[in-house]
């Protein structure tokens, strides 16, 4: 049988990691014996195939590394951009989405993401490695990359579920620094939607890392089967993206990531890197509840 699965779940089976399946004759989780990774749809498989076959760039070895953003940071300025997608629109969707960002509770500090940057800088030590600490893990400065080999966000990410939001790409994004100063004045610099980070510039990107909160997590009830932060990373270039299903323990998620990294390094493929990293975790006997939630979607 084939060693490698690929799956285009819809509505609810979206939000289980078939990783964790187990069987109790061979006491054994599906991911012992398969490597799994996901894609939204088979038009979206066929359009990454045939991206990559398009895409020359020479490839770099260049990281991006945007943690432990200043939710509170106060000289955090509201762009003003013409041409971006703005949430504050009188009578449109746009209107609804920021009156259900608006009622957000206040996001809190995550301070164990800058351990975690700095453990994957030293791990990562043949890479050029551009780190985006504090302040300067911003929503302006993620929009001035370009084009790096791996792109790794460690924040909160957010998911309103609220029917009344017809489009699903207001409905998930990240936040980043001034994100809370953002809630207070009801701005939208630092609350960054999946609609905005479609448009960022990532043709020649081969993977995504979100070591964030509930990044996967989409609307079951959605008649479309790509919605969130997987269709927006995509749709901006990247060829993969790693993501987590629900909220994930600090100490946990540091050590998935370091093995994630570790075997990256190793010239492993990205899936592969990250069966790896929770076949380790597996061996220590750590609940499925630890590993299970970050899944890969895309190709490799």
């Amino acid at each position: 049988s084939a060693d490698s699965l690929i799956i285009s779940a819809d509505g609810i089976l979206r939000l289980l990691p078939f990783e964790a399946l187990y069987d109790k004759n061979s006491s054994k989780y599906l991911i012992d014996d398969k490597n799994i990774r996901y894609i939204a749809s088979g038009k979206e498989f066929v359009r990454l195939y045939s991206n990559s076959i398009k895409n020359n760039e020479k490839q770099n070895n260049k990281i991006s590394m945007f943690a432990n953003p200043n939710f509170n940071d106060k000289n955090t300025k509201e762009k003003e951009d013409n041409n971006s997608e703005k949430l504050l629109t009188p009578n449109t969707s746009r209107s609804v989405a920021a009156e259900a960002l608006f009622s957000m509770e206040q996001f809190s500090v995550l301070p164990n993401t800058k351990i975690e940057a700095i453990n994957i800088k030293n791990i990562l030590s043949n890479y050029k490695v551009d780190e985006y600490l504090e302040n300067n893990a911003s929503e302006s400065n993620l929009f001035n990359i370009s084009k790096p080999k791996i792109l790794h966000i460690a924040t909160h990410g957010f998911f309103i579920n609220d029917n009344d939001i017809p489009n699903p790409m207001l409905k998930s994004g990240i936040v980043l620094s001034g994100a809370n100063q953002s809630l207070k004045y009801s701005k939208d610099e630092g609350i960054v939607t999946s609609l905005k980070l479609s448009s960022l510039d990532l043709k020649s990107t081969q993977l995504v890392v979100l070591s964030a909160c509930q990044t996967a997590e989409v609307d079951p009830n959605s008649s479309e089967s790509v919605s969130g932060l997987n269709k927006a990373f995509i749709q901006a270039g990247a060829n993969s993206v790693i993501m987590s299903l629900w909220a994930v323990a600090d100490k946990e998620t540091m050590e998935l990531m370091s093995n994630l990294y570790n075997n990256i390094k190793d010239n492993k493929s990205y899936s592969l890197s990250l069966r790896n990293s929770k076949l380790g975790m597996i061996k220590q006997n750590i609940h499925p509840y630890y590993w299970a939630p970050f899944i890969i979607s895309g190709r490799d």
